[in-house]
């Protein structure tokens, strides 16, 4: 692959990673918060909120000997799993509410 397809590899996924976290933000926040008084999100909010957490808990880079295409796929799954765990988590915890 090419250094322009690494780049545009690494923007497509962070965009939909992003827009993802954003949208499981948005559903924990309407099942959560919007409950005790609090204005619902919108998607853009949920995901500012996502940028702000990730400003602020910085994450040191991992030594590692993967190649490019093993540090994407393993960073894809990654997000998908933790976010779509947290949603899961947020859904059993809501039916309890």
């Amino acid at each position: 692959m090419t250094l322009l397809g690494r780049v545009a590899a690494v923007l497509i996924i962070t965009a939909g990673l992003t827009v993802f976290r954003g949208a499981v933000i948005q559903q924990l926040w309407e099942w959560f918060v919007v409950p005790l008084g609090v204005a619902a999100l919108s998607l853009a909010a949920a995901v500012g909120i996502g940028a702000l957490v990730t400003v602020l808990s910085p994450q040191l880079p991992e030594d590692n000997d993967r190649s490019f295409d093993e540090e994407m796929v393993r960073l894809v799954m990654m997000g998908v799993l933790l976010y779509s765990l947290a949603l899961l988590t947020g859904w059993v915890a809501h039916q309890f509410v």
